[in-house]
């Protein structure tokens, strides 16, 4: 049988360095205390771009989806800006633009997919995701 160790063992030897420790002390309260600074929604849940960006809380938002799904969504239809934003992004892409102090990318899915690719896109899905954080 496995002889358990005693927590005492894992436990951090203090040092006499004052700034060591309020180095130490400040990771573990931003540890416990993390605020991502990434957040999703489904557009249908969230009908206008203040919605959607917290009431401009939200410094980058992005809206993805086919491009007859995002022609006819009404956070883009009814934003002069996102329609001429979508019309310049290409399948596959992303383009961006500002919505008052919100960036809105906005990236569309491409309608085709190889037999090994699932129709929603994962692998573009992903990079239009590191377009937004940037």
């Amino acid at each position: 049988k496995k002889k358990q160790k005693n927590m005492a063992t894992y436990q951090r030897k203090r040092g006499q360095s004052k700034y060591e420790e309020s180095n130490i002390d400040a990771f573990v309260k931003t540890t416990i205390e993390w605020n991502p600074n990434v957040s999703f929604a489904h557009a249908a849940d969230a009908p206008t771009l203040e919605s959607l960006s917290s009431g401009g809380n939200v410094k980058a938002v992005l809206i993805a989806g086919k491009e007859e799904t995002l022609k006819a969504h009404p956070i883009i239809a009814d934003t002069p800006a996102l329609s001429a934003t979508l019309e310049i992004c290409g399948s596959g892409k992303t383009s961006a633009t500002f919505v008052g102090t919100t960036r809105v990318v906005i990236g569309v899915i491409p309608a085709k997919a190889s037999r090994t690719n699932s129709s929603g896109r994962p692998d573009v899905l992903q990079a239009f995701v590191k377009a937004a954080i940037g």
